[in-house]
């Protein structure tokens, strides 16, 4: 008896493992953009308009799936908005655009400087 709800636990652990991950990506995604973010990224990367309409919505995904995965610090007092994490997500998630690949999955902390570091 023991042995199968032992076997049961273990299957129930196998199957979270292999389905939370794609569950909470497809969470992620169904959020709408904000409009603020939106905003940011116009005014700090204006060659975004330049970009075809699906190009524009994998980066916009890229995007948020970056912001939802990430936590971003401030050194030396430097306190963290929207607009810097926004700017930086867009601009590494620039370098994922068209690529069958993660949201750089070994990344967990980005540490902002003030200044050049």
């Amino acid at each position: 008896m023991t042995a199968i709800i032992t076997l049961l636990l273990v299957a129930i652990v196998v199957m979270v493992g292999l389905f939370y991950p794609g569950w909470r990506r497809k969470q992620i995604l169904r959020k709408p953009f904000p409009e603020s973010w939106h905003k940011i990224i116009l005014r700090r990367l204006p060659f975004f308009e330049k970009l075809s309409t699906s190009e524009q919505q994998q980066l916009i995904d890229l995007i948020k799936l970056f912001l939802a995965k990430k936590q971003f610090f401030g050194c030396n007092g430097l306190e963290i908005n929207d607009d810097i994490k926004v700017t930086i997500a867009t601009e590494a998630c620039l370098l994922l655009l068209n690529r069958k690949t993660s949201v750089y999955s070994r990344l967990k902390y980005i540490l902002v400087y003030p200044t050049a570091f």
